[in-house]
């Protein structure tokens, strides 16, 4: 029987990259090692602050403070909870009930695979939270990502909410590099070796930069950075989520600007003139344009993070759906 010979050249050239590429799984294998004992050290650091729900065969976490018309607020991509609690919250229950969701995937509310997360998805799994909570016609609030589900949220159950409060969002199919890259990490293979090992740790270099395009030109609040998990934020499997999330807005923003004008009145939309994440030109503008009779504040020498920068402009817009104030609003167009 004749064997077969690998020739030299090709033992020479297998033999050359054998060692690094031992060396570069080893060290990748490390780095995932060292990203788990970090993601179990958070968990223990940031337990969960609120309550559980089973959705649809989701645990989702959520708070539920207050008393008053119902307020539901949804978070952006790569925050939690938290982002609320450090802004908004507090204040809105001295006079509403407010729910606060870890959408799925941040925080300790789950993401099964195997399930497409757009923001209609995400819209009804929140729909279907609302309603085991027993809220009735509740009014939603979405900053930036959460924007996106808020919108879907109206779309899909326009009748079962007093109206939608869009804070910072993206609405119109727009290229983004940065956002195309990081949604690169969704990607099964290559997206789980680098969200496992290297992702964690370039978030940890690069969120003072991040913060400060965030919240920029306005400075980074104090209360956030000392307060905010961002150690919950590392985690693989939030970055994943995060991931999906960003891969997946361009394709939802092609599908929705389709039946913008059905959303109708009950929208009001804010904006940071100077936001430096999306533009509030080719976002805000364009949507208050396109739903008709929606309100729209843009506020000059503000960024992305409206809510921690103007909480008093967002709590006005939460009163103005307070049932008294609707009731006058619909006497004062009987009257005219």
């Amino acid at each position: 029987m004749s064997r077969h010979r690998v020739p030299a050249q090709y033992q020479t050239l297998a033999s050359r990259w054998a060692i690094p590429a031992l060396a570069a799984g080893g060290a990748l294998a490390i780095a995932a090692t060292v990203n788990q004992l970090a993601a179990w050290r958070a968990e223990r650091r940031y337990p969960p602050i609120g309550g559980f729900l089973n959705v649809d065969g989701i645990r989702l976490h959520y708070i539920d403070k207050g008393d008053g018309p119902p307020v539901v607020l949804i978070h952006g991509a790569g925050a939690m909870m938290q982002d609320f609690s450090l802004s908004i919250l507090h204040r809105l229950t001295r006079q509403h009930r407010v729910i606060v969701f870890d959408r799925p995937g941040y925080g300790y509310s789950e993401r099964p695979q195997g399930r497409r997360w757009t923001p209609e998805a995400q819209a009804r799994v929140i729909r279907a939270a609302v309603t085991q909570l027993g809220l009735e016609q509740p009014l939603i609030v979405g900053h930036s990502y959460g924007a996106s589900v808020a919108l879907s949220y109206a779309a899909s159950f326009p009748g079962e909410i007093r109206g939608i409060i869009l804070i910072s969002g993206y609405y119109f199919p727009e290229f983004r590099p940065a956002m195309s890259a990081f949604g690169a990490l969704a990607i099964p293979v290559f997206g789980y070796l680098v969200r496992h090992s290297l992702a964690p740790v370039l978030s940890r270099a690069t969120m003072p930069r991040l913060l400060n395009r965030l919240f920029g030109p306005n400075p980074v609040p104090s209360i956030f950075v000392e307060n905010f998990p961002f150690d919950l934020a590392y985690r693989p499997s939030q970055v994943r989520a995060a991931a999906d999330d960003l891969a997946g807005l361009r394709p939802w923003a092609r599908r929705m600007r389709r039946i913008y004008s059905t959303i109708g009145p009950g929208t009001v939309i804010l904006a940071g003139m100077v936001d430096q994440i999306v533009d509030p030109g080719r976002h805000s503008t364009r949507l208050h344009r396109a739903i008709p009779g929606s309100i729209f504040r843009a506020i000059p020498g503000v960024g992305h993070m409206f809510h921690h920068v103007r909480p008093d402009l967002v709590l006005d817009a939460v009163a103005g759906f307070d049932p008294p104030v609707l009731e006058r609003a619909r006497v004062s167009a009987a009257i005219s």
